[in-house]
């Protein structure tokens, strides 16, 4: 499976395209309430969106991070988030990987019907000639 199959995949579009969203908000919502507070390390919104994203990966360097309330809300918030994306892209991305173990190659499934229904009419010719009907 590629990468490209992969992000296709309906499932995982809708997490990674939720994911950007919810980045972005963060983002813009964390810089909204900590650029005026005195001593804080987000004050634009590339700060922002670099926080949002180690934040959201779980990653989190501490170069930034939020010092007034409503941002540390924004932050819990946004950490739940994270948690429930991930968790959300791994079950997409197993379905995808279970899904092509269990689903032939649409051609071989294709070939197979057309052998079982040669097979199926060889068998009812053979009961013709033999005097049974099916």
């Amino acid at each position: 499976m590629g990468v490209r199959r992969a992000l296709g995949h309906r499932g995982v579009q809708y997490t990674v395209m939720s994911a950007s969203v919810v980045i972005v908000a963060a983002a813009a919502l964390v810089v909204a309430v900590e650029r005026e507070a005195p001593g804080a390390s987000i004050t634009n919104f590339p700060d922002g969106l670099w926080w949002a994203v180690t934040t959201v990966t779980t990653v989190g360097y501490g170069d930034t991070y939020p010092i007034t309330a409503a941002g540390r809300g924004v932050a819990v918030a946004l950490m739940l988030m994270g948690i429930a994306l991930f968790s959300a892209l791994t079950a997409n991305l197993a379905a995808l990987l279970v899904q092509d173990q269990e689903d032939p190659d649409p051609s071989k499934k294709d070939e197979v019907l057309a052998q079982l229904h040669e097979i199926n009419e060889r068998l009812r010719r053979l009961e013709e000639r033999e005097g049974r009907a099916p």
